[in-house]
C-alpha cells in the first residue's frame, strides 16, 4: 500500500480535524518528525475541544521515560482518570480492578485473595535462583550448564517475558529452544526439559497466591481476564478512543488487546517509527502485527525530521545500509563525526573521553546537553566520569543504575546492624563488612578499626573497645545492639528505628534517606510476598541474603524528573534505553565502539527471543544466518535512531583491548570507518 507522505503542518491539520476515512489513522514518522509532540497534542485536543471524557481514552506508550514527557504535558483543570500507561502499567491497573474475574476463572487460584502481589524483576530472579539451587543440589539439574545459579534464574524468567508478550505458551519454550539449535545433542535435551519443569512449578507456587512478576501479569490478564466476555463488554463500554505511541514497538499481547476494542471504539491514533521495531524486550512482532491486525487504517507520513541535521541524517542512514547488506556505499558521507581509536588499553581511552568532556565544558557546552552513551558502564568509566564532573560542580545522571543496593553505606550500615541483633543462621558478615562498617557508623579510619574488625568478625559480637576509638559512640552502639537483639519486631519496623537512633546523626543522613526508603519497601513488598510460602522458612533471613546478594539499586521516576528539572548533568546511558526514550541531545559520545557488546547476539545457551516469538515454527532451526541478519538489523536500527537523535556532532572512542585484555573489533566499528570522510573534521563544533 502506497502512503501518502505530507509536511507536519499538514498532517497535523489532519488528525486534530480527523480527517480520515474510517476509525483510525497510523501516522508514520522517521524520529524527530514530531510523532509524541502531535500524539500528546491530539489527546488534549480531545479532552479540551472535542469534549471527549478522558477516562474513555485508552493511551499507551513503551516505557517510564516516555511517561515523564507525557505526564509533563498533560495538565487539566477538571479531568477524570488519565490511562496514559504502558501496557504492564495498564494490565496491572486492571488486574486490581477485576481480580475477582481473575479468581472465577483461575481454577490454581485462591478464591479469598482481595488482589494480586506484584513482584519486581530482582525478586523474581531471586525466587528462581532459589528453586535453581534447589534443584541443582537436589536432583543434580543443568550439570551440562557451567554457569552460576543467578545467570540460569535470569535466563529462564527473560524465557518466561518474551514468551508471554509474544503469547506464546510456557511450556514450548523448552521444545523451541532444543529444537532451533542447528546441531541438535539429545544429551542436552534433558536440561531443556528440566527448563520447562522448573518454569511449570515456579508458575504453580505463585498462582494460586496470586503472586505475578512481568510475565505472569501478562499472561494472566490475556488467560483470565481478556478471555472474559463479560470482561469484554466492559472494555468496549469504556474505551471509545485508542491512541499508542510507538506503535511499532508492539507486541502480539498488545495485539490482541487492541482486537478487542477497536470494532466497538469510535477512533483510533497510532504513531509508528518505520525505522524501529526490533525492541525484543517489549516483545515487536512487525510480522505478526502485519498478519493479524487487519484494521482499516489510513496511514499517512511525516516528510520532516526535526531532530538532527541533514549530514547526520544521510549518514545514519547510509551507515545502516551497510549494516544491512554488508555492500558499501558509492560515496563517504562528510558529516560532524569525529572517530579516536588511538588508545591501546581501556582505561587510555576512558581518558581521552574525559578530556573530551573537560573541553566541551570548558567551551561553554551545557551539560545537559552532552550524552555519553556505552553499552558497559562498569564501576571504572562511571568513577573517573564522576571525579571529573565533581570538579566542575555537575552531576552525572544514570539512566540504569548497576549499583548494588547493599554498595550504599547506609544501606551497607542498616543491614550489618540487623545481622548483628538477630543472629542469622546462614548469613556470615566478612571482615571486610565490619570494618567498613565500623569506619562508617563510628566516623573513624578504615586503619584504625581494622583489628577490631577481625576479633568481631571472630566473636560473631561486639567486644571491648580499641582505646584509638571513640569510646562515647562504640559504647552507645554495643548497648543499642543489646537492647533490641532478638527483639520481636518487624524487618521493615527494624530498620525505621535503627536509621532514626543510629544514622540520623552521620553525615550525609539526609541526602540518603532515600535509600533508607527503598530498603524499607523492598523488605515490605519482599517479606509480603516471601510469607506466603510454607516451604521457605526465615523470610528475614532470606530478605538480607536477597539485599546482599541481588538487589539493584534503581532511579525511581521522581528522582529522573528532579534530575531534568534541576539541570546541570550530563548522562551516561546504554544505547537501547537512549533510542527507546524521550531524550535527545547536542552532543553524544560513544564509548568502546570496537566492543562486541555494540553487536550483542540473540542466540545464547539456553534463552533466544527470536525462537520465542508468535511466529516462529516450532521445530524450525535457527540458522547462524538468521542470528547475523538479526544482528545486522537491530545495530543498523539502533545506530540510524541514536545519529538521528543528535543535532550538532558526536565523537566516537575506542580501545586496542577490552577490559578483559582481548583484542577487539566489531562490525559497527569498521561501517562507520567505510561510511565516513575523513573530511569530517572541518566541521566547526
Amino acid at each position: 500500500m502506497e502512503v501518502s507522505r505530507i509536511k507536519y503542518i499538514d498532517v497535523e491539520k489532519k488528525v486534530l480535524n480527523n480527517d480520515f476515512v474510517g476509525k483510525g489513522i497510523l501516522i508514520s514518522g522517521k524520529r524527530g518528525s514530531g510523532k509524541t509532540t502531535l500524539a500528546i497534542e491530539k489527546y488534549k485536543h480531545l479532552i479540551n475541544k472535542e469534549k471527549v471524557k478522558s477516562e474513555n481514552i485508552l493511551c499507551l506508550y513503551m516505557n517510564r521515560f516516555q511517561s515523564l514527557k507525557w505526564k509533563e504535558e498533560l495538565v487539566f483543570n477538571k479531568v477524570g482518570a488519565v490511562n496514559t500507561l504502558s501496557y504492564l502499567g495498564f494490565i496491572r491497573k486492571e488486574l486490581i480492578k477485576y481480580w475477582p474475574i481473575v479468581t472465577e476463572n483461575c481454577k490454581e487460584m485462591n478464591k479469598n485473595l482481595l488482589k494480586p502481589k506484584f513482584m519486581s524483576t530482582d525478586v523474581s530472579n531471586y525466587m528462581m535462583k532459589m528453586l535453581v539451587d534447589y534443584y541443582r543440589g537436589q536432583k543434580n539439574w543443568f550439570l551440562d550448564l557451567n554457569t552460576s545459579s543467578i545467570n540460569i534464574a535470569k535466563s529462564i524468567i527473560s524465557n518466561m517475558n518474551y514468551s508471554a508478550v509474544s503469547s506464546v505458551p510456557f511450556e514450548q519454550i523448552g521444545n523451541r529452544l532444543f529444537y532451533s539449535i542447528e546441531i541438535s545433542d539429545l544429551t542436552k535435551k534433558q536440561t531443556y526439559d528440566e527448563i520447562d519443569k522448573i518454569t511449570s512449578y515456579y508458575r504453580s507456587r505463585l498462582i494460586p497466591n496470586g503472586i505475578v512478576d512481568y510475565g505472569l501479569s501478562i499472561s494472566v490478564y490475556n488467560e483470565y481476564l481478556l478471555s472474559d466476555k463479560t470482561y469484554q463488554n466492559i472494555l468496549k463500554k469504556r474505551i471509545d478512543y485508542v491512541m499508542i505511541d510507538n506503535f511499532e514497538e508492539i507486541s502480539p499481547v498488545v495485539g490482541n488487546l487492541l482486537n478487542i476494542i477497536m470494532p466497538s471504539s469510535k477512533k483510533n491514533y497510532f504513531f509508528k517509527n518505520p525505522e524501529g521495531g526490533f525492541w525484543n524486550f517489549y516483545g515487536a512482532d512487525k510480522k505478526h502485527i502485519e498478519k493479524n491486525l487487519n484494521w482499516d487504517i489510513e496511514e499517512i507520513s511525516i516528510e520532516e525530521e526535526f531532530l538532527s541535521r541533514k549530514e547526520l541524517i544521510c549518514f545514519a542512514e547510509n551507515l545502516e545500509k551497510i549494516l544491512i547488506t554488508n555492500k558499501k556505499i558509492d560515496k563517504r558521507i562528510t558529516a560532524p563525526i569525529y572517530m579516536d581509536l588511538s588508545a591501546q588499553f581501556r582505561n587510555e581511552m576512558i581518558t581521552n573521553v574525559c578530556e573530551k568532556i573537560n573541553t566541551l565544558v570548558e567551551q561553554g557546552q551545557a551539560p545537559e546537553d552532552i550524552c555519553i552513551i556505552s553499552p558497559n558502564n562498569d564501576l571504572l568509566l562511571i568513577h573517573e566520569i564522576k571525579k571529573l564532573l565533581k570538579s566542575k560542580k555537575i552531576n552525572l545522571f544514570l539512566t540504569s543504575k548497576k549499583d548494588r543496593l547493599i554498595e550504599n553505606s547506609f544501606i551497607h550500615g542498616l543491614i550489618v546492624l540487623a545481622v548483628l541483633c538477630n543472629k542469622y543462621e546462614n548469613i556470615k558478615l566478612t571482615v571486610d563488612d565490619y570494618r567498613i562498617f565500623f569506619s562508617f557508623i563510628l566516623e573513624t579510619n578504615p586503619l584504625k578499626i581494622s583489628a577490631l574488625s577481625k576479633l568481631v568478625y571472630e566473636n560473631n559480637e561486639l567486644i571491648e573497645m580499641d582505646q584509638e576509638i571513640d569510646h562515647s559512640k562504640y559504647k552507645y552502639l554495643k548497648e543499642w545492639i543489646e537492647k533490641y537483639r532478638l527483639e520481636n519486631i518487624s524487618l521493615e519496623e527494624f530498620f525505621r528505628i535503627a536509621y532514626l537512633e543510629i544514622l540520623i546523626t552521620l553525615k550525609g543522613a539526609n541526602e540518603n534517606i532515600h535509600y533508607v526508603k527503598k530498603l524499607i519497601e523492598s523488605a515490605e513488598d519482599f517479606i509480603n510476598v516471601i510469607s506466603d510460602f510454607d516451604t521457605i522458612k526465615n523470610v528475614d533471613e532470606k530478605f538480607i541474603d536477597f539485599i546482599m546478594n541481588g538487589a539493584v539499586d534503581f532511579s525511581s521516576l521522581n528522582e529522573i524528573k528532579e534530575t531534568f528539572i534541576n539541570g546541570n548533568y550530563i548522562t551516561l546511558t546504554s544505547p537501547y534505553t537512549f533510542v527507546n526514550s524521550n531524550m535527545s541531545s547536542k552532543i553524544q559520545i560513544w564509548v568502546d565502539i570496537n566492543s562486541d557488546m555494540w553487536v550483542m547476539r540473540n542466540k545464547k545457551e539456553i534463552t533466544n527471543p527470536y525462537v520465542l516469538k508468535n511466529n516462529w515454527k516450532e521445530y524450525q532451526v535457527y540458522t547462524d544466518e538468521m542470528e547475523r541478519e538479526h544482528i545486522n538489523n537491530n545495530v543498523g536500527s539502533l545506530l540510524n535512531g541514536m545519529i538521528k537523535k543528535c543535532s550538532k556532532a558526536i565523537y566516537i572512542y575506542g580501545s586496542e583491548y577490552s577490559i578483559k585484555g582481548y583484542q577487539q573489533q566489531n562490525i559497527l566499528c569498521d561501517a562507520i570507518i567505510d561510511t565516513l570522510n575523513e573530511t569530517g573534521d572541518n566541521y566547526e563544533v
